[in-house]
């Protein structure tokens, strides 16, 4: 009698493992993993003179792939670090990256920075901005800190 019992409960076992041992092996496939980014601050924040005499203080903090982050604080061959005004070293892309937020922001009105439709609006236009003009894709931009005057 104990011998009946035995034998299904012993293929029970095996007919587990054979089906759940395939699970066990099979590896993440990598279109499930999440993207990797590097949150990267530009570095000196800004002062804009913005239309009808008011001000802008701000902090931009853009999230970027590893790989772009590299590319962007990199001084490659021939390439000249740019002093900020306030000191700081920057690589060209750098650089440009400033310039592309300060052209941009210099002609936002002062109602667009005070809305927060506004703000996501201008995250996006600036978006676009840096990865056409400068060829960096950036997942997220923030404004880290924004005073409107």
């Amino acid at each position: 009698m104990p011998k009946l019992v035995l034998l299904p409960a012993f293929l029970l076992v095996i007919l587990a493992w054979l089906f759940a041992l395939p699970e066990l092996r099979r590896q993440p496939s990598s279109s499930h993993q999440a993207a990797v980014y590097e949150a990267y601050t530009v570095p000196g924040g800004f002062l804009i003179d913005l239309p009808d005499d008011h001000l802008a203080l701000f902090e931009v903090a853009l999230t970027l792939t590893p790989r772009t982050a590299g590319r962007v604080r990199a001084i490659g061959d021939g390439q000249q670090a740019v002093t900020l005004a306030d000191g700081a070293v920057a690589s060209p892309k750098e650089a440009t990256i400033r310039t592309i937020i300060s052209e941009r922001m210099a002609r936002q009105p002062v109602g667009r920075l005070r809305s927060r439709a506004g703000r996501e609006r201008l995250q996006r236009r600036l978006r676009r901005d840096l990865a056409r003009r400068a060829g960096i894709p950036v997942g997220k931009l923030l404004f880290t800190e924004l005073a409107v005057r």
